[in-house]
This record gives structure tokens, sequence and C-alpha cells, in this order.
């Protein structure tokens, strides 16, 4: 899919997901949120893309990008966030999948290339390709391979570091992100693969200082 699709696509995404959704009435908030988010856009591996950064008035502790390079993250995770620096991690993670094409790889595997291109026309949508959008949309909320969520989160160390952020605030972000998937019910486990969280602050870490300790093997909790 070249890069003009890409957009398109995700332009036609983000107006399934603005109905959907309502975006927060918060000027300051969604204000920092595009400050934060601009400025890991302006140093990432894919600087020819425009990206949007926008918060979502939902209780929902997540965040997602769609293809084309727009971000979303939920005001419940926002909640959740102590300083600058950890929103910058969040931003950096959903900008990493952009910039490594995973939200397309996501669809194109799952979906299928053919309907990706269908999705990616301009005009009004009648009601299946509308189902076919939003079905898009909760496929890339849900989870992205091990690999992905993996290299998401290498990547976006690098870019907060260029971009003048702490990087070490991924660690204590996924350390707080750990105690929270531990206090929400058990959820049935989904057809793609989560890394473990525990992993995942490995991979920072490795990322980080170039080694990790004992610690992220023992006492897993699922993500």
């Amino acid at each position: 899919m070249s890069d003009e699709k890409e957009v398109e696509l995700g332009k036609s995404l983000s107006e399934r997901v603005e109905e959907k959704f309502k975006k927060l009435d918060n000027f300051s908030e969604q204000s920092r949120v595009n400050d934060i988010g601009q400025k890991i856009a302006a140093v990432c591996d894919r600087r020819e893309l425009v990206y949007y950064f926008k918060a979502l008035d939902d209780e929902e502790k997540n965040a997602f990008a769609l293809p084309g390079g727009y971000v979303y993250v939920f005001k419940g995770l926002l909640d959740e966030i102590g300083n600058d620096d950890e929103l910058a991690y969040i931003l950096a993670h959903e900008t990493s999948h952009v910039v490594a094409r995973h939200s397309v790889d996501l669809l194109k595997k799952n979906i299928g290339l053919n309907i990706l291109m269908i999705l990616a026309k301009a005009g009004a949508p009648d009601a299946r390709t509308v189902g076919r959008a939003n079905a898009a949309v909760d496929l890339l909320m849900l989870s992205y391979s091990r690999e992905d969520e993996l290299m998401a989160d290498r990547l976006a160390v690098r870019f907060m570091r260029r971009a003048g952020f702490r990087p070490e605030a991924a660690i204590s972000f996924l350390q707080k992100l750990k105690e929270i998937k531990q206090r929400e019910p058990i959820r049935p486990m989904s057809g793609l693969t989560h890394p473990y969280i525990n992993e995942r602050i490995k991979a920072v870490k490795e990322e980080l200082y170039g080694k990790s300790g004992f610690e992220e093997y023992i006492n897993i909790s699922p993500q």
C-alpha cells in the first residue's frame, strides 16, 4: 500500500473513530497531547507523514494508532499518567506502530488488501463499508503481535530520547500499567498474542541500558 493510500485509509478510519467516540472537551489537555505528539513526530523515522494526536472522552485505559499518522489516547489512560514524559512514551509507542507500518500490516492480514482499498476511497460510505471500517478500528484498538509491540517499545525509547524526553519514563509507566491490569477483571485472551508487561519492561531496559534485570522473568502479568 502506497503512503498516499495509507493516509486515505487513515483519514477514512479516523472519521469512524470520531463518530464513535467524543473528542475530549478540554482545550488544555488536547493541546498537551498534540504538542507532545508533534515533538515525537518531528524526530521519528517516518517524517513524510502529517501526524494527528487527539484525546477521546472515554474512560477506557487505552491508546491506539490508525494508518497514515492518526494517534488517539483515551481520557481514562490520560488520568493515569503522572507526567509529560510518560505521555510522550505512550504517544511514541503508538507513533512507532505507524512508522513501522504495523497498523497496515495488521489490517491487511486480518481484513485483506482489497477491502482496505475500498475503505480508503473517498465519498459517502454505505452501511457495509461503515461496518468494515468499525471492525478495522476495533482490531487496531485490540492488540498487535508480540514482536510488533516489543519493536514499538524499543522505537519509542529512541524517539523519546531524540525529542528530549526522559525515556526511563517508559519503565515507570509500564509498571503502572501492570498495576492497572491487575486491578481489572480477567478478560478472555484474544486471538492475537500480546506480550507480558514484564517482557516489555525488559525490552525497554535493554534498549536503554543494554541489559535488563532478573525480575522481568518472574511474576509476569499479562497485558
